[in-house]
């Protein structure tokens, strides 16, 4: 992502010092071991026949904007990619599994190998066509959940992993003729990674893929794709990992030079989740979103009926290859009739700074400001339960949007639900016609309290 690449030499070079005259002890998803030059290395196995060098050659050219940390981290030997059939392999060596979907679907024994290996601490990703209620079928998981921290630091655990069909038989479903989505559908994604290791970076990756050819027809994402997004999120994911550390270890290294044992310059904030709708057009990316959020509860001393949320949505749209984003559409839905939203932010503008202000009990006040000046049109409805946007301009390129929206939820189900979903248009100019192309991306936001 751009604005990490920066930092990045920074924080390798800081690290690469503290490994020389700091052997404090680390290892691989806990906290205390030795500390050597391939701490954060990782194993990537592939279940193909095809070996991907193609594909890798082409990221360390650095001819491929949106890998620059790929690249980086490629260039460094952190990551090691094999390739083969995962019936005939031992898949204990690894950090990173991936698999088509249809080659774990058909085999038990397969799925038994990969629900050993992620309760090992094992990252597991899936591509083809799968939601994340059946990767966690397929891999024996009980939940798929995250953690993270509100705006006031109270610690919330995200759920993911259940079916619309199942939470329909608890869960009545507003009638809603503008819904987003399918109504009672599980979202399906190109990929799903996830460890059940909660202090690794990225620990749940989902993307989408939306290619098209170059008659705008939409098309399979390839295998190479696929493989192109699992060394990105790796890649992210080392090269995060290596900063935190670096800042961790920073004071301790320059503490002789500085009575006030010195601090690290910068430091970075690693995310439970990693949520990318990419477009392609005629197999070259021309875009993305990646989205992160954060959901709060609000609290009242006197209602005895009602629990308040909010969610916070922060995210960035990426237009590459001479292509512009130009239409962006975002959706805050609250799907159970048992639930009412209560507003969203910001309204209609087209100038300034932006304002998400929510009073008690939220107490959410909130600004962000966008360098392009877009035109964004408030379309949410109080009646069917969304926050909404439209938003356009002549080019968004690493725009980041921060809408909110605030609803209350019954307490007496103890459970807090939003559909998020952002889609994103990109076009070019050019002598002959070419269609826009757009990317769709939907992640439903689960808590249980």
């Amino acid at each position: 992502m751009k604005r990490k690449k920066a930092f990045g030499i920074v924080g390798s070079t800081v690290l690469a010092a503290s490994l020389l005259l700091n052997p404090y002890s680390f290892q691989w998803g806990k906290d205390e071991s030795k500390v050597s030059a391939s701490s954060f290395n990782r194993d990537v196995y592939v279940s193909s026949q095809n070996d991907f060098d193609k594909a890798i050659a082409e990221i360390k050219s650095g001819k491929i904007q949106e890998h620059d940390i790929s690249k980086k981290v490629l260039d460094k030997g952190k990551i090691k990619f094999s390739n083969g059939k995962g019936k005939k392999a031992s898949l204990e060596s690894y950090e990173d599994l991936v698999f088509h979907i249809d080659e774990v679907r058909s085999d038990k024994h397969l799925q038994k190998d990969l629900a050993k290996a992620i309760k090992k601490g094992a990252k597991v990703y899936l591509y083809g066509g799968i939601s994340i209620p059946e990767f966690a079928d397929l891999l024996s998981l009980e939940k798929v959940t995250t953690k993270g921290k509100d705006s006031k630091g109270i610690e919330m655990t995200y759920r993911y992993d259940e079916s619309e069909s199942e939470l329909a038989k608890t869960n009545k479903y507003k009638d809603n003729p503008e819904s987003a989505y399918e109504q009672g559908e599980d979202f399906i994604y190109d990929v799903v990674g996830y460890t059940l290791d909660e202090e690794e970076h990225n620990q749940l990756v989902v993307t989408n893929i939306n290619a098209f050819d170059e008659e705008g027809n939409k098309v399979e994402a390839t295998e190479e794709d696929v493989i192109k997004d699992v060394l990105m999120a790796t890649s992210e994911t080392i090269d995060v990992e290596e900063q935190e550390y670096a800042a961790a270890q920073a004071p301790k290294l320059f503490g002789f030079l500085s009575p006030n044992n010195a601090k690290a310059a910068t430091t970075v904030k690693s995310s439970s989740t990693r949520i990318y709708g990419y477009v392609k057009y005629g197999g070259t990316n021309v875009g993305r979103t990646y989205t992160d959020w954060v959901l709060q509860r609000g609290k009242s001393e006197t209602d005895s009926t009602w629990d308040y949320f909010n969610v916070l949505d922060k995210t960035t749209i990426d237009a590459y290859s001479g292509w512009r984003a130009t239409k962006w559409w975002i959706d805050h839905d609250i799907p159970y009739d048992r639930d009412y939203i209560w507003d969203w932010d910001p309204g209609s503008t087209s100038s300034g700074s932006y304002d998400i202000s929510f009073g008690a009990p939220w107490s959410v006040g909130l600004g962000f400001t966008l360098s392009t000046d877009p035109d964004i049109k408030d379309i949410g409805n109080q009646d069917l339960d969304f926050g909404r946007w439209d938003i356009t301009d002549y080019n968004m390129d690493g725009e980041r949007f921060e809408p909110g929206t605030a609803w209350k939820s019954r307490q007496s189900y103890k459970h807090a639900r939003m559909n998020i979903t952002h889609r994103a248009t990109m076009t070019k100019v050019s002598d002959k016609y070419i269609p826009p192309v757009s990317s769709n991306i939907s992640i439903a936001v689960s808590y249980y309290y």
